[in-house]
């Protein structure tokens, strides 16, 4: 039977919708933005600390459903500034290839657990990351790491691990940004497999050019259909 699902201690709906509908044993939230629930106006600070209170909301509404983040399936995050792409995959696990690793300076991200990709043996006593020989290997690492299923899985590079992603079907959501020019390159993104998903055109932010970026782009998030 249907239950709509609600408390005090998150945020009250300011549309044609609940916090939250459970059926059965599922759950099925609705989205959340950095609303104190006793003021209801946005909280102080930048994206970590909003970020913080969407949290706080969500686990407030998982909680009213008798429920938690342990029992969570599945999670969409809206991103409208690559710039919060370290605040976005902090605590998180991200996967990529040698050449991705070494663009970081064969070094892992602060306060992220990073698996790389590679049959060769130069970076393997790197602390902090894990090497494995296959991305199936690396898929097996990520989920050892995240014992208690509350952490997102980022699959960042380079372009032979999108490709192989797509193509084995790990890939749910593409975080991606979209530069109006053509250019010359020798990598290119795997659109063959684009037809399998949609854009979320409520994600979807554009920018003109400025000093540092001489051509419009916008960013947006695509999403699988069947997901």
């Amino acid at each position: 039977m249907k239950k709509i699902v609600s408390t005090t201690k998150a945020p009250s709906a300011i549309g044609p919708y609940n916090q939250a509908t459970s059926f059965e044993k599922l759950v099925f939230t609705s989205g959340q933005i950095a609303l104190d629930p006793t003021t209801m106006e946005i909280v102080n600070g930048g994206v970590q600390e909003q970020t913080k209170q969407v949290m706080e909301n969500l686990k407030a509404v998982l909680e009213e459903a008798s429920s938690s983040f342990e029992n969570v399936l599945k999670t969409t995050c809206y991103l409208s500034d690559m710039d919060n792409f370290v605040a976005v995959t902090l605590g998180n696990i991200l996967i990529c290839g040698r050449k991705t690793f070494e663009s970081f300076g064969s070094k892992p991200l602060k306060n992220r657990d990073m698996i790389v990709v590679s049959r060769q043996t130069a970076h393997k006593d790197v602390s902090g990351a894990y090497f494995v020989e296959s991305l199936k290997d690396a898929v097996e690492q990520a989920k050892k790491l995240d014992r208690d299923n509350s952490r997102k899985f980022f699959i960042i590079g380079g372009g032979q691990i999108y490709k192989q992603a797509f193509a084995e079907d790990l890939i749910d959501e593409v975080y991606m940004t979209e530069i109006e020019a053509e250019v010359e390159g020798d990598t290119t993104f795997p659109n063959l497999f684009m037809s399998e998903f949609y854009p979320d055109e409520k994600t979807r932010v554009y920018w003109d050019t400025d000093e540092k970026n001489i051509f419009p782009s916008n960013f947006v998030i695509y999403i699988r259909k069947n997901c």
